[in-house]
């Protein structure tokens, strides 16, 4: 019952947030509502996995709204890791977890920090979610995200990007596999390639390759 109360709070809150309300009072009772099905429950990963994505929701809110979500995105990190702890086979729970790392390294580099910590235990997060639900196109395509940040950071601090770029490239397509309508993968995918062309411009190398890769990436 509070795991269901837990997320009809968490709905209504997506939707205040939908059409530019404050949705906090909504997702600070889902939160309560998870909280109280995970202390009846200490076994409720399931529960504790919602729990997490409403902590990343509300880091969202507050990262659009100069508020800082890096405890926010903390707390959805504790929750994710308490529930792959009781259920380490439930994909969701990996899947939130991820995208709080993946949150939490956009919000460390806006900062002069070194993201790459963050943005690994999010590829890693990625990995098992996909693993475990090999029909899902999206941890894929999320992953391709994170590797092309580690290559966005990498380009920052003047290292190779090449190897983050390959393993984005190979991530979105891996996603566009399973779901060939996956337009932000295919997008991402050309951008990828758009920024091996540069790259290899920048040293005097032939661009032509990745610029063809990216047109058809592009469509």
């Amino acid at each position: 019952a509070h795991n269901n109360l837990g997320l009809a709070w968490w709905t209504r809150g997506e939707y205040e947030a939908r059409i530019g309300l404050d949705p906090r009072d909504a997702l600070g009772r889902a939160v309560e509502a998870f909280g109280r099905a995970a202390e009846i429950n200490p076994k409720q990963a399931l529960a504790l996995g919602n729990l997490g994505g409403v902590h990343l929701a509300v880091g969202d809110w507050e990262n659009g709204h100069g508020v800082d979500p890096a405890g926010s995105y903390d707390r959805a990190i504790a929750a994710c890791e308490r529930a792959i702890a009781i259920n380490p086979r439930l994909a969701h729970p990996h899947n939130n977890l991820a995208n709080a790392f993946l949150r939490k390294s956009a919000h460390e580099q806006i900062h002069g920090l070194d993201p790459n910590p963050s943005l690994d235990r999010a590829i890693q997060a990625y990995r098992a979610a996909a693993e475990l639900n090999p029909r899902l196109a999206l941890p894929w395509g999320n992953m391709g995200v994170a590797y092309q940040s580690k290559a966005g950071y990498a380009v920052e601090v003047g290292v190779d990007p090449r190897p983050d770029l390959d393993r984005a490239i190979e991530s979105y397509r891996k996603a566009i596999a399973i779901n060939p309508r996956y337009a932000s993968a295919h997008q991402n995918e050309g951008v990828a390639h758009l920024t091996l062309a540069s790259f290899r411009l920048e040293r005097g190398e032939d661009p032509g390759p990745p610029l063809a890769d990216a047109r058809a990436a592009l469509g």
